[in-house]
């Protein structure tokens, strides 16, 4: 039986079917939150790059209110970009645990996941209980992972197939196999392989796979949310519901948490779009010294690189992410970044500015790899206007930038060579963003 058919069948009669009752949302129109807090501590980091800490007294979809040791004040939604609460306890984690990746791309961190039919239960961390439809599932994840073991969980995650699948830990490795993935218990995986029906014991089960299609049509999210279990929630419309928020998932999915209950709520999704999660309009790279049987080779290794330095892949034991010399509590340290873009000099690429884009970001810096070395010249220009033009060295401190650009059709940016020709012009821009 072919594994669409089989997953398929009468997944569109009914809709998510939470335990707790469902509300109707327009996906135009965001609900009035307005929540009285018992003074949680909090720290807004706001579009503008500044962090504001002090305790929650108020939230209301237009602002929040904080308590500052030098009074009160209150902050637009609009303006804020992240909301962390940095003093939440994360709770003991038991056995039993299952990492639930849905298809809109949030993460539920449950103490159990089963199915039966066309229906999956799940237990949250905290107890909660969910009943959906599977076809809402992209994957499960049953035990805890090693780094090699999430590599290789993350390339089955990858893999292209036209069929379920279904992971087997035989000690370091994981093995996976094509098949029609049934039911789901507390003992076994029903699994069918070519015409035969296995149960699969679930200690041996690493992770289930459910072949899914595109996700085209899913509404966009306006809202990230972390909870304290490590539930990640990708979130298209939220309500005040009593003293806790309803999350409302693209998938249909609603869950309720309360402001005690989460660690991190970023709302950066319409507002801010990073320059390493699109495509440039083009890219120019040029050696510093003219070696035409090389060339190819050589403009490879030194594109830009989205999120990864310059070095990725080449250092044993480095994790490859885009590091700056930073001073922290009166030290100096690498300090590594998830977002941004590493060129090499001389390097010209070229971005379409997003429509309604009002300003651009950037912590440039040399790598703290290379940083005794290196030493660029940047320049940022918006429309062929110079927008920005200064010498970056290793031995300074890395350079806020923060441009005006509405209007701005297209962002030209050129690492060109600076005082020591080429040599580790590793050249970072850490949270590169335009932002709305």
């Amino acid at each position: 039986m072919d594994a669409r058919s089989r997953h398929g069948q009468n997944f569109h009669k009914q809709n998510p079917i939470p335990l707790f009752s469902a509300m109707t949302f327009s996906l135009t129109y965001l609900p009035l939150i307005a929540l009285s807090v018992a003074s949680l501590p909090v720290e807004v980091q706001q579009l503008d790059g500044t962090t504001v800490a002090g305790r929650l007294t108020h939230f209301t979809t237009p602002s929040l209110s904080l308590q500052l040791p030098e009074g009160s004040t209150e902050i637009p939604l609009e303006q804020i970009q992240k909301i962390t609460f940095p003093n939440q306890t994360t709770p003991p984690q038991g056995e039993g645990r299952a990492w639930v990746r849905l298809v809109d791309g949030s993460l539920l961190v449950a103490s159990a996941y089963t199915s039966a039919g066309n229906q999956a239960q799940v237990v949250l961390a905290d107890g909660t209980q969910l009943q959906f439809e599977t076809r809402h599932v992209r994957s499960v994840r049953f035990h805890s992972q090693n780094d090699q073991q999430r590599r290789q969980w993350k390339d089955i995650l990858r893999t292209p197939v036209r069929s379920d699948l279904i992971a087997i830990r035989k000690e370091e490795r994981i093995d996976s196999l094509e098949g029609v993935l049934g039911d789901v218990d507390t003992e076994a995986v029903q699994f069918q392989l070519d015409d035969e029906r296995i149960p699969v014991r679930r200690g041996k089960v690493e992770g289930i796979v459910y072949f899914r299609g595109s996700r085209d049509g899913l509404p966009p999210p306006v809202v990230r949310v972390q909870d304290i279990y490590g539930s990640q929630l990708v979130v298209n419309q939220w309500s005040a519901e009593g003293d806790q928020v309803r999350f409302q998932l693209p998938t249909g999915l609603t869950i309720l948490r309360k402001l005690d209950q989460l660690s991190q709520v970023d709302f950066s999704s319409e507002k801010v779009i990073y320059l390493s999660d699109l495509e440039p309009v083009s890219v120019d790279w040029q050696p510093y010294l003219d070696q035409p049987s090389l060339l190819a080779a050589l403009r490879n290794f030194f594109r830009p690189r989205p999120d990864r330095a310059l070095t990725a892949g080449q250092l044993e034991g480095d994790d490859g992410k885009l590091r700056l010399w930073m001073g922290h509590q009166g030290k100096s340290v690498a300090q590594p970044f998830e977002k941004g873009l590493a060129l090499h000099s001389r390097t010209v690429v070229t971005y379409l500015c997003p429509e309604d884009a009002q300003y651009f970001r950037a912590l440039a810096g040399i790598d703290a790899r290379v940083r005794r070395h290196g030493h660029v010249r940047l320049v940022l220009t918006g429309d062929q206007r110079e927008l920005f033009a200064e010498e970056i060295s290793g031995d300074q401190p890395p350079r806020e930038i923060a441009l005006p650009i509405a209007g701005v059709r297209l962002l030209e940016i050129l690492v060109d060579f600076g005082d020591n020709q080429d040599i580790g012009d590793h050249l970072n821009l850490c949270n590169a963003r335009f932002i709305k």
